[in-house]
């Protein structure tokens, strides 16, 4: 497998899929964690967190290439952030299903809800 291009080229094309995907659906998610009155901030800094990744991502690959690593090991460097991002959205989830559903009783009593 090592020196296959066409699988290099697939692996890639999945990845910049899946990341694009994933930043994309980053507003809906902001929706279901952020209280109304920090939404807005929270969908933002969500955003320019995958901004700055992506840029610095960029970075981070050119500087390993002009080291000359090889591909295997960029990759793995790389990986390194989505292993970090997918840890904590495993954490986030295990925590939400810990918690009663019907919200926060103290912003439910705040709103009138009973």
């Amino acid at each position: 497998m090592v020196g296959n291009l066409g699988l290099l080229t697939a692996t890639v094309f999945l990845a910049g899929t899946l990341m694009n995907t994933a930043q994309s659906s980053l507003p809906a998610l902001a929706a279901m964690y952020y209280p109304t009155r920090g939404r807005a901030t929270g969908a933002a800094w969500m955003l320019g967190v995958g901004r700055f990744g992506g840029i610095a991502g960029s970075f981070l690959v050119a500087e390993l290439t002009r080291r000359q690593l090889p591909f295997g090991d960029v990759f793995t460097v790389v990986a390194a952030a989505a292993v970090v991002s997918t840890s904590a959205l495993v954490v986030k989830f295990l925590i939400d299903q810990r918690k009663p559903r019907g919200g926060d009783p103290a912003l439910r009593a705040q709103v009138g809800l009973h």
